[in-house]
């Protein structure tokens, strides 16, 4: 075939130079070349990287689906195109010789020890077709077409050319050629049936016989003519299949059409499927022929002679045409009728659902305001015996105060009274002993002679003087302190009352302030529980939507997420400045329109939903980054660990984390990098938020797919995961490689995800993102990746 191609005098390439010499017109040439092998199994001979060709059901007959077609516009595209085609061949049938189950060119059968060539049963299939316009190019709908088909090698001896492993294949191209015979004979001896279903490739060309029901060409073109080319090569090394080739031309071109090829002793099967082949096809010609030899007018055998043949004839036909219609206007009220009522059934059935889950719904919404209230009730009287309290304590410390106040200024009055006192005393006792002093000085001058008279009179005088002045120094000595020791003394007393009221005051503040730390650390245990409970249910509810998702589809699964979304969860908001970070209450929208938040009280529960104090539309979202990538994340956490994100990822479980996110501070934000995401808006504007748990991560990121879902904005990482030292890596091939790049999964994890998952799909038969994400450690977006990959391969159906 190779040769014929190449050579100006190939048939094709001839063909396709006077087509162009030709005037074509607006008229869309096109061409399209591929095999046909074994369980149907079709190469794009114009494009071997293309892996998704493959047969469809076009109604009527088959066609060729998603195969490369070239578009030439004159001579000389059609020689690249023929070049690329012989190019193309040459390298599938060296695969061929490169696949010999011995690993060589030429085989030794095992039983009689003679030379075998490579063999491949497939059948090449080269295809011209011309279109109207472009607008039947899209249609798949050609105004004409020719087909050059090269059949596989069916006329070796079974047991001396073909290998013990490919008598499988021989006997497959055996029946095609059968298939062949017998439809170009059927056309030759002019049968009423022609057996195009017999195998896909006679399947194949019912279109270009004119023979595909409703196709809307038929009648404009010609009655299809079949011609057989033999290539017959003249050596002695090909002269036993060049003689077969000359015996099955000769067959295919008999006058009788006789399907057999070959002798009935080479291939037993082959040549029972033929016999019941062609008993088939008799019988349903002789049913035909018995159909139209017993058929009777409805005029035969009247009594009486029929006038008018037309005018009863037109009678019969109005009677035919008026029954038809009541038959199908009865089949249609009966059709409708079904339809009401299955409808009916259908719609009782959901409401039934829909109330049943309402109805759950309430009782649960019942049950967590009572929950609530009863909390609301505890928490506020706790508050107030609080504050009573603090009251009771505010009081007693005001009273304290006073009375403190209070003995101060009583003890600083009897202070003064004390000193005045003290200095009176004092005063008193220097009186008393200058007076004792000077009483013994009186004495001692008055024991002295001194005559009586003026001498005496003028000592005695002096002496009161002496005195008097004594006693006004005395008095007059206003500077001196009092003796402060007794006030002093009291001093200390007062003091050490004070103390020991301080202590028993602090003793006692310090027991309020135990039983106050003991209250807050069973309130945040209870607010953990309360959180861990949250997490469960949620994991719970999650669960059961993954589910449903099996039975009903993956809008079911979405419906769920939405709704699990619209309850709410806890997200921890990264500040654009220097403040700390702070968990907000975030949910979405009845309309999925909206990305909601509000505050929270101290048992984490939103306040005001109806107000919320956040509003951020979803079309106004530019893009969402997975991962701490922005400038807000780089900034809040520490230099020093921004770069350590591929570290937290485990071999086999990669970002799994059972723990809830804690409070997000700048020295712990970089362990939650998987939990990270970032909304961008126009202008460079972000909202960056850590999620509180690996199913609330999740859930964001397979509701911001959704809702994002035919929009330019992506929700991607903000950068790929670099595999190159990661354990397993070796084993990826390139789109494995990109995959898990891409979706930030380790080799390890995605290596026993996929073994799981395809094991999971040869047990049931079918696989969902569910049993992905149930039988490994991947979240629900990771595992929505896997599955559209083994989609994308055909390793899996949908």
């Amino acid at each position: 075939m190779s040769e014929a191609i190449t050579s100006t005098s190939g048939w094709a390439q001839v063909l396709l130079k006077h087509i162009f010499e030709s005037d074509l017109g607006n008229c869309i040439i096109q061409l399209q070349a591929c095999t046909l092998g074994e369980a149907d199994a079709v190469i794009d001979l114009f494009n071997l990287e293309n892996k998704e060709g493959c047969i469809v059901d076009s109604g009527d007959c088959l066609a060729f689906g998603k195969l490369a077609a070239m578009t030439v516009t004159d001579y000389s595209q059609v020689v690249k195109a023929l070049h690329v085609l012989v190019e193309n061949v040459e390298d599938v049938v060296g695969s061929v010789r490169n696949a010999d189950p011995d690993s060589s060119q030429v085989s030794i059968h095992k039983e009689c020890e003679c030379p075998c060539s490579p063999y491949d049963p497939s059948h090449v299939v080269f295809s011209i077709k011309k279109f109207e316009n472009q607008e039947a190019v899209d249609e798949g709908c050609e105004l004409n077409s020719i087909h050059f088909v090269v059949l596989g090698d069916s006329e070796r001896p079974p047991l001396c050319g073909i290998h013990i492993n490919y008598l499988e294949g021989y006997s497959w191209a055996h029946k095609t050629h059968t298939a062949v015979v017998s439809m170009l004979g059927a056309i030759r001896t002019g049968r009423l049936r022609i057996p195009f279903n017999k195998s896909t490739l006679t399947s194949l060309l019912k279109r270009a016989y004119n023979q595909e029901r409703g196709y809307r060409h038929n009648a404009d073109n010609k009655p299809t003519q079949s011609f057989v080319f033999i290539f017959a090569v003249g050596d002695g090394t090909h002269a036993e299949e060049t003689y077969h080739s000359l015996i099955t031309g000769k067959r295919i071109t008999t006058v009788t059409g006789s399907g057999g090829i070959g002798p009935a002793s080479r291939d037993l099967e082959a040549e029972q499927w033929r016999l019941e082949q062609d008993i088939v096809d008799l019988k349903d010609e002789l049913q035909i022929a018995k159909a139209v030899h017993d058929y009777k007018p409805c005029i035969y055998g009247q009594p009486k002679k029929v006038q008018d043949i037309g005018s009863e004839e037109g009678k019969r036909m109005v009677a035919i045409k008026k029954k038809q219609e009541e038959t199908r206007a009865r089949a249609a009220e009966k059709l409708q009728e079904q339809t009401k009522q299955e409808a009916k059934e259908i719609l009782e059935k959901e409401e039934a659902e829909y109330t049943r889950e309402i109805k759950s719904l309430e009782d649960k919404l019942d049950e967590k305001l009572k929950q609530n209230a009863e909390m609301n009730a505890s928490r506020d009287k706790k508050v107030k015996s609080w504050q009573k309290e603090v009251e009771k304590n505010t009081r007693k410390r005001d009273e304290e105060e006073q009375d403190t106040l209070k003995l101060k200024a009583e003890v600083k009055e009897m202070e003064d009274k004390l000193a005045a006192s003290d200095l009176r005393t004092k005063r008193a006792s220097k009186k008393i002993e200058f007076l004792k002093a000077h009483a013994v000085e009186v004495r001692r001058l008055l024991n002295k002679d001194v005559p009586y008279g003026q001498e005496r009179a003028e000592l005695v005088a002096k002496l009161k003087a002496d005195r008097d002045a004594g006693l006004q120094q005395i008095d007059a000595e206003g500077s001196e302190e009092a003796d402060h020791s007794v006030s002093e003394s009291m001093a200390q007393q007062l003091e050490d009352l004070k103390a020991t009221r301080e202590k028993a005051s602090a003793k006692k503040d310090s027991d309020e302030q135990a039983r106050a730390d003991g209250l807050e650390a069973a309130l945040a245990l209870y607010k953990a529980r309360i959180s861990e409970h949250e997490m469960r249910t949620k994991r719970d509810e999650l669960h059961q939507a993954l589910k449903m998702q099996g039975n009903n589809g993956a809008d079911a699964l979405m419906q769920k997420v939405m709704q699990f979304l619209q309850s709410g969860c806890r997200m921890s908001k990264i500040p654009n400045k220097g403040s700390s970070a702070k968990k907000r209450y975030f949910f979405i929208s009845e309309d999925y329109r909206k990305i909601l938040s509000c505050e929270m009280d101290d048992l984490g529960m939103p306040i005001n939903r109806q107000k919320p104090s956040t509003s951020v539309n979803v079309k106004d979202i530019q893009k969402v980054v997975l991962g701490q990538f922005t400038e807000s994340f780089l900034s809040y956490g520490r230099a020093a660990n921004k770069n350590e994100w591929p570290s937290l990822l485990d071999d086999e479980k990669g970002s799994y984390n059972a723990y809830p996110t804690p409070d997000i501070d700048s020295n712990n934000v970089h362990k939650y990098f998987h939990r990270s995401l970032s909304f961008e808006f126009k202008e460079g504007k972000t909202i960056d938020l850590v999620a509180d748990s690996d199913t609330d991560f999740e859930c964001w990121v397979m509701a911001l797919r959704w809702m994002l879902k035919g929009e330019t904005q992506l929700v991607e990482w903000g950068t790929r995961l670099e595999l190159s030292e990661k354990p397993g890596a070796d084993r990826l091939d390139a789109d494995e490689r990109a995959l898990c790049s891409r979706s930030h999964m380790m080799p390890l994890q995605f290596h026993a995800a996929k073994q799981d998952a395809l094991q999971q799909y040869t047990a049931a038969g079918e696989l969902s993102i569910y049993d992905i994400r149930a039988c490994s450690t991947l979240d629900l977006a990771r595992a929505q990746d896997v599955h559209d990959f083994l989609l994308a391969k055909n390793l899996i159906k949908g």
